[in-house]
């Protein structure tokens, strides 16, 4: 017997009997909730349909987030790692003038920036350099943005400035994040014999505080475009020699000899086979 003849059989005897509630109740019974039959599948696929609205409601709200707010967001990241860029230069620089004196070396090892302008007036240096701050966006990259500061320098004091445009001049810009071989490339070289009076300064101040010893592990040799060879070291006299770079090509550079002793340390160009590395 079909349903529809079981389900008018049913009602009939039901009316007979006069028991109409007891059918209403099997019927709802066996059709299920308001839902419709199967009432618990009904659930679920209602259940899931609003999980995938939500989703789809979520993916939305996520790229309006992206085209109206994200970038301005991310440029405001930059700025302000703009502004922890210069802080942390600043910083660098007073820590190096704390001793009274700054030389071009310790500017070259603080790599404020790969290319910077220096001007000295007395006792006060004045360092003026393009920076960048970067923020990692999500769609487009890293957003990236610069600002020329001007860093004075009176040891051990260090003030910091931030100037227009203008004031930095023809001062190139780079990407706030660059390999020690991007570094090496941009940045600017000085004459070896101004960073061979600076190597001087730097090993007068280390042979005064702990003799030879201290010349061979002084921290100038640790300046960018620098390289130390080694030599002989006695009780009190140090003789070594270092490749000065004047450039970024390899063949870019002089050899000097720097000779520590009680009362005198100098400085003396050689023949450039004079530094030649046996290895």
């Amino acid at each position: 017997m079909g349903d529809d003849r079981l389900r008018a059989y049913r009602h009939e005897r039901a009316v007979r009997q006069g028991e109409l509630h007891r059918l209403v109740a099997e019927d709802q019974e066996v059709r299920g909730s308001s839902l419709g039959r199967g009432g618990a599948v009904g659930g679920l696929w209602n259940c899931c349909l609003a999980v995938l609205v939500g989703a789809l409601l979520v993916v939305i709200g996520f790229w309006v987030w992206i085209g109206a707010v994200g970038p301005a967001y991310y440029r405001q990241q930059a700025r302000a790692d703009l502004r922890a860029s210069a802080a942390e230069a600043g910083a660098r620089l007073r820590k190096s003038a704390a001793d009274g004196t700054l030389f071009g070396t310790e500017i070259d090892r603080d790599r404020i920036a790969p290319v910077t302008k220096v001007r000295r007036q007395g006792r006060t240096v004045t360092v003026t350099a393009r920076l960048t701050g970067g923020a990692p966006a999500v769609i487009w990259g890293r957003t990236e943005t610069t600002g020329c500061y001007e860093f004075r320098v009176r040891p051990p004091a260090v003030s910091v400035h931030r100037l227009s445009d203008g004031g930095c001049g023809d001062l190139p810009s780079y990407p706030s994040q660059y390999s020690d071989g991007a570094y090496a490339l941009r940045r600017t070289y000085r004459p070896s014999s101004e960073v061979a009076a600076d190597v001087v300064g730097e090993l007068r101040a280390a042979y005064a505080q702990g003799s030879a010893a201290a010349v061979y592990g002084a921290a100038v040799w640790q300046t960018p475009g620098i390289r130390f060879l080694g030599g002989v070291q006695g009780a009190d006299v140090a003789t070594v020699r270092a490749w000065l770079s004047t450039g970024s090509d390899a063949d870019a550079r002089d050899c000097y000899e720097f000779d520590a002793r009680p009362g005198s340390l100098t400085a003396e160009k050689l023949a450039r086979h004079a530094c030649d590395d046996p290895a």
